[in-house]
């Protein structure tokens, strides 16, 4: 997630939320594309609520670190 972030905002500087979101799923699903997967469709809401409620948090915290 560190190195994610770091190659992120080393691209966009100031990325909003949608951009981090699609971001993050693309890298998850090249490298966890089975666990993607099922993530989508185990959860209500598919990944963006997936998101909103385990990752982007996260990324925040690592953002502010």
């Amino acid at each position: 997630m560190t190195s994610a972030c770091s190659d992120l905002f080393f691209k966009d500087k100031d990325p909003n939320d949608d951009i981090m979101c699609d971001y993050f799923y693309t890298i998850l699903v090249k490298a966890h594309p089975e666990e993607v997967s099922k993530i989508e469709k185990n959860t209500a809401g598919g990944w963006n609520k997936f998101w909103r409620e385990a990752l982007q948090s996260l990324v925040r915290l690592i953002i502010q670190a």
